[in-house]
């Protein structure tokens, strides 16, 4: 199964705050996040986390990693730290940005939702998937916000992507 959150933004007071997130305490969220991740992803899952993984220190973000199922794929935001530090986190691999196929589409995965202007139009045949905490709604044309605060603190599947997607009336301009 293949999977994609970003902006779980684990160990971050501001931003239970800042998008008014349902949590009592950090740790309350934190606990969640992972709850819900591995109530839905299986250990041998594919997971593309697209940025802002969490605050503190690698032992601090070590901690929660390794309580995630699935073999986790990051794709750096701005807030994400260096290289170096990412690697000792644990994160089987890390990019600025991926392109993927999956179930008849193209798919490029960013943290930061692609020019809106490119992605109005049709012509660059994908479907950007994108995090960062902007904005409130899921689908935007070509576009898919899949920040963990929109999808019930979880990953959310590429197949329930697609249904939504679907959904939404968009075009098939993204099929390969």
């Amino acid at each position: 199964m293949i999977w994609v959150t970003s902006d779980t933004c684990f160990d971050n007071p501001s931003i239970m705050q800042y998008q008014n997130r349902p949590f009592c305490t950090v740790e309350n969220m934190n606990c969640n996040l992972i709850d819900n991740w591995n109530s839905k992803v299986g250990h041998d899952d594919i997971v593309f986390h697209l940025g802002s993984f969490g605050l503190g220190t690698v032992k601090d973000q070590r901690e929660k990693f390794i309580e995630l199922n699935g073999k986790i794929t990051l794709v750096r935001s701005k807030d994400d730290a260096y290289i170096k530090k990412l690697i000792e986190i644990g994160f089987d691999s890390i990019a600025d940005k991926l392109e993927f196929e999956h179930g008849g589409y193209r798919f490029i995965m960013t943290h930061d939702p692609l020019s809106q202007e490119i992605f109005d139009d049709d012509s660059h045949g994908f479907i950007n998937l994108h995090g960062s905490s902007i904005g409130s709604r899921k689908i935007v044309k070509n576009r898919v916000n899949v920040s963990s605060f929109l999808w019930e603190y979880s990953p959310v599947s590429l197949d329930e992507i697609l249904i939504e997607y679907k959904k939404k009336g968009a075009t098939r301009c993204c099929t390969v």
